[in-house]
């Protein structure tokens, strides 16, 4: 499952010089993040503290606050009513982090983030506490044994930069209820690790590894996503119009997942970019040089196997792994199987 950890700047509305630019930017992303959350395509988590620290910087309740940035920005697009609802949505809808992850409260000294992307963070309390959100990301990223985390990221105000961040900190006081913390020393002690950052879904997706989710797949909805992400970022390499809500329809067969784990896809990194490869060449109708009839028998004479109106196809991965799908007079690919070379087998 994705997930993303929003930090408080996100909720905040823009209040030093703001511009009508600021403002639908600050919209953009609340309306990002409420669809995300309402599609289900990830997981968004918040921080406990998040209201509480809004309201000590004077920026909850927001009605009044939003009230006047129109104003004086000459926004007529949205009304404060709105914006507001949406906030108050995502803040109670989404997971808290100390929820979700099963830690309470982190102090520590000598806090240093590279790039520092909460620098232009103010009030200094709405800075601390998202500086604090993304240590303990950093913290459980680095010692803790859960794969929920190897995808996850903090989506903050503005990205500027790199996606990864690097965070060092003498860790004072850790306060959790895990178990799998045991490579964590005991504070007082020096930490090292890092944090990803986004400021969209969009880009949190560039952000996510597909050929780890591959091979860490449990089933075909791990599969699906990986094939999604995948094909996301071949589009946006090829410039073709990249939306993660209008990429291309497929379906996965029954017994897909079985035959990619049967045939070691799952623990060899080589061979899971090259199905990956070769499943989005598939979707998308590239390549097709590699891909022939799936025939009812060995000779080059015998028909195409036929499932009613679809098509059985063949697809090289490599010499020895092969691609079995149909084509399905819906105008979409089922993924079928993975198979091994003289394997010429389909599931129906």
């Amino acid at each position: 499952m994705l997930s993303i950890t929003i930090d408080a700047s996100t909720f905040a509305p823009p209040f030093s010089n703001p511009t009508a630019d600021s403002v639908y930017l600050f919209v953009e992303r609340l309306l990002d993040w409420t669809d995300t959350l309402d599609r289900g395509n990830a997981r968004i988590l918040t921080s406990r503290s998040t209201s509480e620290v809004l309201i000590r910087c004077e920026l909850y309740p927001l009605r009044p606050h939003i009230r006047r940035l129109l104003a004086q920005t000459g926004v007529v697009e949205y009304d404060a009513n709105t914006i507001a609802a949406v906030v108050e949505t995502l803040l109670n809808r989404s997971t808290t982090l100390e929820d979700a992850f099963l830690v309470t409260d982190v102090l520590a000294s000598q806090l240093s983030f590279s790039p520092d992307t909460f620098s232009t963070y103010s009030p200094a309390l709405l800075r601390e506490e998202c500086q604090k959100c993304a240590l303990l990301i950093a913290i459980l990223r680095t010692h803790a044994d859960d794969p929920s985390l190897d995808n996850h990221a903090i989506a903050v105000r503005a990205r500027r930069g790199d996606h990864v961040i690097r965070v060092t900190a003498i860790l004072d006081i850790l306060e959790h209820t895990r178990t799998d913390l045991g490579s964590l020393p005991l504070p007082p002690t020096s930490f090292e690790g890092s944090i990803v950052v986004c400021d969209s879904f969009s880009d949190y997706l560039q952000t996510v590894e597909e050929t780890s989710l591959w091979q860490t797949a449990t089933g075909n909805q791990d599969l699906d996503l990986a094939i999604r992400i995948a094909l996301l970022k071949d589009r946006r390499h090829r410039g073709v119009g990249a939306d993660w809500n209008g990429l291309p329809r497929f379906a996965i067969g029954g017994l897909f997942f079985a035959s990619v784990a049967s045939c070691g896809s799952l623990s060899g990194s080589g061979l899971a970019q090259r199905t990956l490869r070769a499943v989005v060449e598939t979707i998308e109708h590239l390549n097709l040089a590699a891909t022939h009839h799936l025939r009812t028998g060995a000779g080059g004479g015998n028909p195409q196997r036929m499932r009613d109106a679809d098509g059985a196809w063949r697809r090289d991965i490599d010499y020895e792994y092969h691609l079995h799908y149909w084509e399905c007079s819906g105008g979409f690919v089922e993924l079928a199987s993975i198979v091994v070379h003289n394997d010429f087998t389909i599931p129906e």
